[in-house]
């Protein structure tokens, strides 16, 4: 063969890519080699002819002054291996890149499309933000981005900068700063967000525009390690951050943490905002350490006010507030984030969860108000977190210091396999509402939870509630798996209300469930008036499982107080429909109730017993009330045991003989412990009997009770104790 000679063309051709290089420090302002970034002649349609020396370590693109783009270029990286480009400033004057669009122009102000080892850094010296870019609207039509990342974009950090953008439409797409395509090592840090004050762009109808709708808008479908964090977020129209479309591919690990979301524009906000909003399918989200409210960061200065109008009172749409709502997702970790400092005319949501496993405080617990019970958090109906979709966690979580004029909920869920535990709901005041507020199906645990001087009441309308409401919504023939209700604190309960007539409060509730409720501690008051029907746990419709057993009521200590004006009975414990099997063992129940007509009573059951009552502690105010069987009104324990058959081992007292200072610890105070110190601790000290599953009390989840009548007998109510008690 001759070499000389092409007998085909060559599969892998030699191919040269012939480019000039630009200098090491590249200036981009008035009187510089490039008079802007993205207009005609400008650095960034450079970046498409000219490479920087891929030898060096770090190159830098300084800008100088004040830029007037039209978007029109993207910068692009046309060669480069580990040489790191730096695009920032130099002086401690903040320089305005602007685009002002007077047309139909869909062309964001600036466009990384498509690098990689790029940094853009406002900062001079080391502090400040001195680069604002700003994406100016002034059509009746949708956003266009402040910055937009478009095709391929790895190891990008935007740090220190401005952010804003505008839109003049109602509910329609468009970011400040629009994260899509193909993301890797992408980090977005200590950067404002915020509205367009250069101009006063009006709309048709008279109102001012120039809120963006989002503040940072993600719709990458292959992302690894993203990272929003320690960014202000202000003054956006609907969404802070938004994540949507289905993320098919990649790792997908994304974290929002240390974020700052607060609004102190005097611009009135025509829509209801949602700080992080998560409507896609995908996993490894995490977001951490966020505060939201206030008008500055940390949820500092004024409440965030939300503003309605009287056209949607009337229509029932009102403005309302949500700080976290994943409506999408396979997994989301929700932890250590801040709400406060809002006040919100309708209804308020910290975190809402209708899509995902969520796993909420169980690393480092949400804290919904303010520690310091200051009402930082006001409404017209809150919900603290609300969660419909299946196997979550909510943990550790607190809700303090938050008022609203209307519905109350502090922790909502409707989903199975739940975990609800050491959460704390402390503080809260409403007209009405379900504190723990749980439809499960299936298993679930609920557990070590407090609910501290929490109160209902108006004076204008009726007041009720209920601190723990649990709802097994399966029909008694099938066999739910057992809930677990155990350890939880329900400290000084109170309601107060003027108006409405044998209205419900309740401690624990429990509908239509199969449940073990054992070692909790509840303490209830109410004020003068009002005709309140006041009941410790309440329990009806059970239904039964497998094992034919339904609840199971075990070393409860349950404390009621306060006085009735009308004809109201109060009861310490309340079965309805017991045709099922029932449990009622060692537990005390103590009701200090006092007036009306009504009857105060210490168990009470509509249908009988089909399983076993015993070795309990009953104590009522009167010598001739006691409990109640079915129609009647056993006024002694004898009579109780002739009517039921049951409570053979029981104990019974009145308040008068058992004064309730000399039984408990402080229970004005919600402090149902025993007093250790008093001759009445022997009332139930040894006098419970084990039960074989039930090895921990209310304030210890290790193994301190017996479980064997050969090991020993155990104390009635939900403390395990040793007395000091000589006699």
């Amino acid at each position: 063969t001759d070499v000389n000679t092409q007998l085909s063309a060559p599969v892998n051709p030699l191919r040269l890519l012939v480019y000039g290089i630009l200098p090491d420090t590249v200036y981009v302002g008035t009187g510089k080699q490039y008079t802007s970034l993205t207009n005609d002649g400008g650095f960034f349609q450079a970046t498409a002819a000219y490479s920087f020396d891929t030898t060096k370590a770090n190159v830098y693109v300084i800008i100088s002054s004040d830029l007037g783009e039209s978007g029109k270029y993207p910068m692009k990286v046309l060669y480069n291996t580990s040489c790191k480009i730096h695009i920032g400033t130099n002086t401690p004057v903040l320089k305005t890149i602007t685009k002002v669009s007077g047309f139909v122009d869909n062309d964001p102000l600036l466009t990384l499309g498509g690098v990689s080892n790029v940094v853009l850094d406002g900062r001079v010296g080391g502090t400040g933000r001195y680069l604002r870019f700003e994406c100016v609207n002034e059509l009746t039509r949708y956003e266009m981005a402040a910055m937009e990342l478009s095709g391929t974009n790895e190891n990008v950090e935007l740090s220190h900068l401005e952010f804003a953008s505008n839109n003049t439409k109602t509910r329609v797409w468009g970011g400040s700063l629009t994260l899509l395509d193909n993301l890797r090592n992408i980090r977005v840090s200590n950067n404002l967000f915020t509205y367009i004050t250069s101009k006063n762009v009006i709309a048709p109808d008279g109102s001012p525009k120039v809120l963006p709708t989002m503040a940072i808008a993600l719709t990458s479908a292959n992302m690894d390690s993203v990272i929003i964090q320690d960014n202000e977020i202000s003054n956006f129209a609907l969404n802070g951050i938004m994540l949507t479309t289905s993320w098919t591919s990649g790792i997908n690990r994304v974290r929002i943490e240390g974020n700052h979301f607060y609004y102190n524009s005097p611009v009135y906000n025509t829509e209801s905002p949602v700080a992080i909003q998560v409507a896609a399918s995908f996993g490894g989200l995490k977001i951490s350490n966020n505060y939201f409210g206030g008008t500055a960061p940390f949820c500092g200065g004024d409440k965030w006010k939300i503003t309605t109008t009287a056209a949607r009172d009337r229509a029932g749409t009102g403005y309302f507030f949500t700080g976290i709502n994943i409506s999408g997702a396979d997994t989301v970790s929700i932890q250590g984030n801040v709400f406060a400092g809002l006040q919100i005319p309708t209804y308020f949501k910290a975190i809402a969860v209708t899509a995902a496993s969520a796993y909420i405080g169980n690393e480092n617990g949400n804290i919904i108000g303010k520690l310091s019970r200051d009402t930082s958090i006001y409404g017209g109906g809150n919900a603290g977190i609300n969660v419909t979709a299946d196997n979550a966690i909510i943990r550790n979580n607190i809700m303090q210091g938050v008022y609203s004029i209307g519905e109350i909920n502090g922790i909502q869920t409707s989903v199975k396999n739940q975990q609800i535990s050491n959460n704390q709901l402390i503080g809260l005041s409403g007209l009405r509402g379900t504190l723990f507020n749980i439809n499960v199906t299936g298993s679930g645990t609920i557990a070590g939870n407090l609910v501290k001087d929490c109160i209902f009441q108006s004076t204008t309308d009726a007041a009720y509630g209920t601190a723990i409401g649990i709802t097994q919504p399966l029909p008694s023939t099938l066999a739910p798996a057992a809930l677990v209700v155990e350890r939880n604190a329900i400290s000084n309960l109170q309601c107060n209300t003027l108006i409405g007539s044998y209205l419900p409060f309740i401690g624990i509730s429990a509908t239509n469930a199969a449940a073990i409720f054992r070692n909790n501690q509840i303490s209830m008051r109410t004020g003068t008036g009002g005709s309140l029907v006041v009941k410790g746990l309440n329990i009806t419709t059970p239904v039964t499982r497998a094992d034919n057993t339904t609840n199971r009521i075990l070393y409860n200590t349950i404390y009621l107080a306060g006085q009735a004006p009308n004809a109201e009975y109060s009861y310490g414990i309340y079965l309805d429909d017991v045709n099922a099997q029932q449990q009622v063992l060692n537990n005390i129940v103590y009701n200090n109730r006092t007036g009306g007509s009504g009857k105060h009573l210490a168990l009470s059951t509509t249908s009988g017993f089909a399983a076993s009552a015993n070795n309990n502690l009953y104590i009522t105010s009167s010598a001739d009330v006691l409990n109640k069987f079915k129609t009647n009104d056993p006024g002694s324990i004898a009579q109780w045991r002739n009517s039921t058959g049951q409570d053979a081992a029981s104990y019974a007292a009145t308040t008068t003989a058992v004064p309730v200072d000399s039984l408990f610890n402080n229970a004005t105070a919600g402090n149902l412990d025993i007093n250790t110190s008093s001759a009445m601790s022997w009332l139930v000290n040894g006098k419970a009997l084990p039960v074989e599953d039930t090895y921990n009390d209310f304030s210890d989840s290790t193994h301190v009770r017996s479980t064997a009548i050969n090991t020993g007998a155990t104390d009635i109510g939900a403390d395990e104790f040793n007395t000091s008690s000589r006699t």
